[in-house]
């Protein structure tokens, strides 16, 4: 593992060390035997237009995240891990609502839709902390809302919290990872924490398994703010891959309203055709609607960004689309009933100047037949 921080380069050569293990850890959650068995129960599907992302490709180590606002004094700034850049948590007091905001078009107003979802990745190492903060409102910018729409919690208790083994909201008891308790020591890890809110109905995954379902809120979310509780010098924070992204209409739906499914939810590593294991919640809700409804014929078609070679752009959604098609077929779905098409990054439904806009480029489709 190899860890890059400008300011910290003490730090970084303990770091080496500390996090020797990861590499084989995460491999041991993305395996492709091992993802199969473990996320094919996974039911969460993301928002199906994003509004904003950061995986802090564009990103220079040691500098302040460009997509984020620093809400308090805390000491944040971009690392590089295994040649991945990262929000790196140096020092952070999220109960009292700090971290970071993401840098948005009127952060002042309420900019979350009724329908939403959020993901993000959190590193933990040889703990269970530190506690990771998903806040529901923009503690810098929105606090005039709460006096323009007073409720019973107070902007500062709006958040879900997450360990390596938990999550919970602010005051509420802890809801354990399945085979999991306080006292439960997994490897050193990255986790993958999503939520989906529904007008007012909440779930909440770790990884593949959904650990918390509120079916009422009690509080509008108007916007987010993230970050990682650290006040001493043991444990650091460390987050990638941050999206949010609005909707949650029903895959079948769409099926029947406009003939295709379009998701950015089906997620790749970079440059590859290597399904992630978060995919799997969308390719296991095309599972089920495919055996639910046996008629259905479906062609996948993949899509890309313009970056890099638009030959390469082509090969690659090629290879994208028949990895979702073999996912398929290795989950029971004969392959009479599947095609493929592939257009690269011939037909953006976005603008590629940016992240958000690229994001939603980068989408596979299916399209009924």
């Amino acid at each position: 593992m190899k860890f890059v921080s400008r300011n910290f380069p003490i730090l970084a050569l303990m770091t080496l060390f500390m996090f020797g293990q990861l590499s084989s850890a995460f491999a041991k959650q993305t395996g492709s035997n091992k993802a199969d068995i473990v996320w094919n129960r996974y039911d969460f599907v993301p928002g199906d237009k994003i509004i904003f992302e950061d995986n802090q490709e564009t990103e220079s180590n040691g500098e302040f995240p460009s997509k984020w606002e620093l809400v308090d004094k805390d000491n944040i700034e971009i690392a590089t891990v295994n040649g991945n850049n990262v929000l790196y948590f140096i020092k952070c007091n999220m109960n009292s609502g700090g971290g970071l905001v993401p840098r948005m078009k009127n952060t002042g107003i309420d900019y979350l839709p009724d329908e939403f979802t959020v993901e993000f990745d959190a590193y933990f190492e040889n703990s269970n902390k530190p506690a990771y903060y998903l806040y529901l409102t923009d503690t810098k910018h929105q606090r005039k809302l709460e006096k323009t729409a007073p409720s019973k919690t107070p902007h500062n208790h709006r958040n879900i919290q997450f360990d390596r083994v938990m999550a919970k909201v602010y005051g509420g008891a802890a809801n354990y990872y399945p085979g999991m308790t306080a006292t439960s020591k997994p490897p050193s890890m990255w986790r993958h924490f999503a939520i989906s809110y529904n007008k007012g109905y909440v779930k909440v995954y770790i990884d593949d398994a959904r650990v918390l379902t509120i079916p009422d809120l009690g509080y509008n979310p108007t916007g987010i703010g993230i970050g990682s509780h650290i006040t001493g010098t043991k444990n650091k924070g460390y987050i990638k891959n941050v999206r949010i992204a609005a909707g949650s209409v029903k895959l079948y739906n769409s099926l029947m309203a406009k003939g295709r499914i379009a998701t950015t939810g089906i997620k790749f590593d970079t440059g590859n055709a290597t399904l992630k294991p978060e995919s799997n919640g969308v390719i296991n809700e095309i599972v089920k609607m495919m055996n639910t409804y046996p008629v259905i014929r479906l062609r996948i078609e993949g899509h890309t960004d313009s970056d890099g070679d638009t030959s390469a752009n082509q090969i690659l959604s090629e290879k994208r689309s028949a990895a979702v098609k073999a996912a398929l077929i290795k989950r029971g779905i004969a392959a009479v009933r599947l095609s493929i098409s592939s257009f690269g990054e011939t037909k953006p439904v976005a603008d590629n100047t940016t992240s958000e806009g690229k994001a939603n480029n980068r989408r596979v489709e299916f399209v009924k037949l």
